[in-house]
């Protein structure tokens, strides 16, 4: 973030939140970076697939079928029940200071020249007496919930990928005249599961992956939503 600074209840006494969406806030993309802790959310919503990323595969939610395609976005609204946490957070980072005992407490840092932000609309962030206001509280925990979810992410890969179960996938979805086509993705193997032993079984449902797993298989029935969402726009634009 190009101007963050660390938010507090003097500098920043009156400042407030205008929570929207579009392409100037980095929404217009055609995937983004979701976490296990989001599976179970997201899973209804979106297909949910891994992708290669800087440090090893990372779980992402498919929005669109272009790299810049977000078929979610309708103007400066995300149209879905569930919104991942990258996006739901708005122009706000998660930071950490360390106190005199030693011990590490999290606090916000907030964009400042993001547009979302301002002392004139939106909702406060503080309250008059200056703690937290109900929507710096939603902030806190959706920041909350990355810091866990990034944290949990490799641990989950390491566990797919000691069991197997991950296998490269290639999309093709036609509409009409207009085909597309999404390489470089991974996903769940049905047969490797299938042939998952009842011991290894055991031991996933016991960890709570399993749920997860079987939740990011059926997310692939998304991928038809994402065909019409597709349809839908191209019959607005004929």
């Amino acid at each position: 973030m190009a101007n963050a600074v660390l938010l507090n209840n003097q500098e920043h006494h009156q400042l407030k939140y205008q929570p929207t969406f579009g392409e100037p806030f980095g929404h217009s993309v055609g995937r983004m970076v979701v976490f296990p802790n989001e599976i179970k959310n997201l899973h209804v919503q979106y297909p949910l697939l891994f992708a290669k990323g800087q440090d090893g595969l990372q779980l992402v939610a498919l929005l669109g079928f272009g790299p810049e395609e977000n078929l979610f976005l309708e103007g400066a609204d995300w149209n879905a029940h569930v919104t991942p946490l990258l996006a739901a957070r708005g122009p706000f980072s998660i930071g950490y200071q360390t106190a005199a005992n030693g011990t590490q407490a999290m606090v916000v840092h907030a964009d400042l020249a993001d547009a979302r932000l301002s002392d004139a609309e939106g909702e406060a962030l503080f309250l008059p007496e200056g703690g937290a206001a109900p929507r710096l509280q939603r902030v806190q925990g959706l920041l909350a919930a990355i810091d866990e979810g990034i944290k949990q992410t490799a641990p989950f890969v390491k566990l797919l990928e000691q069991h197997q179960l991950l296998e490269p996938l290639s999309l093709d979805v036609s509409l009409g005249e207009q085909s597309y086509r999404l390489e470089g993705y991974y996903s769940i193997s049905g047969k490797a599961l299938e042939n998952v032993s009842a011991e290894a079984l055991q031991a996933l449902h016991k960890s709570g992956a399993l749920a997860l797993i079987y939740w990011l298989v059926g997310s692939m029935a998304n991928v038809s939503r994402l065909a019409h969402l597709k349809q839908r726009q191209l019959q607005h634009a004929s």
